[in-house]
């Protein structure tokens, strides 16, 4: 069980906070697919009337669903579980009598099903951790679901990770687009002197800003 592999990541402090959020978030989903037994794996995001499919562990059914992939949120079992209009596991798709209606469940097709949600601090939905199989599994458990529960702690920590680091990105890019905007910088000019001739043979180019709060060159 790739157990070891996930925890090896999530200890490993040899990046910067953040560059191995995607990493640990992958890792987290295929030990996940393996440890329930699944063939498809995936984390999904509900926006308005969409489901946005953001990390997927597949082999074998690639062609059905990568990253990127979007649906209309009613052609999704994802939704319909965060709305408890399914149970969160179901071992056999055909006998519930929403889920054994739906397009999906003969395209791709879906046998067994279960889905969590993935928390924020604040108790915020922000994703959905899925797995399907193809053929029916009675043998899942409350207890599968639990474990599901679990990875999807670890990948909600990364992607709050993530999040945190876009907002930051974007607080920065908009202070510097007011600092160019209001042009509160300049340029100095320090030359460069060859010693031996005395003479000058380049320039270093400084900018130097007058924006608050003050910051180094």
């Amino acid at each position: 069980m790739p157990l070891a592999s996930s925890g090896q990541a999530l200890t490993s402090d040899s990046q910067p906070p953040g560059a191995n959020a995607d990493t640990i978030i992958q890792s987290a989903l295929q030990a996940a697919r393996r440890h329930l037994g699944m063939s498809v794996a995936y984390i999904s995001r509900l926006e308005r009337d969409e489901s946005h499919i953001l990390y997927v562990d597949a082999p074998g059914y690639e062609a059905l669903l990568k990253p990127g992939d979007v649906r209309p949120a009613n052609e999704v079992y994802c939704r319909y579980a965060l709305e408890s209009r399914i149970p969160a596991l179901l071992p056999d798709a055909a006998c519930h009598p929403l889920t054994r209606d739906l397009q999906i469940t003969h395209a791709i097709p879906v046998g067994a099903f279960l889905s969590v949600p993935i928390l924020s601090r604040e108790g915020e939905v922000i994703g959905l951790l899925c797995c399907l199989d193809p053929v029916a599994n009675p043998s899942l458990t409350a207890r599968d679901l639990g474990t599901a529960r679990m990875f999807a702690d670890i990948a909600g920590a990364q992607l709050e990770q993530k999040r945190a680091l876009a907002r930051q990105a974007a607080l920065t890019e908009k202070k510097v687009a007011r600092v160019i905007e209001r042009r509160q910088f300049s340029m100095v000019y320090q030359p460069l002197w060859n010693i031996g001739s005395g003479k000058i043979f380049g320039f270093e180019c400084l900018a130097r800003f007058s924006a608050d709060p003050a910051r180094d060159p």
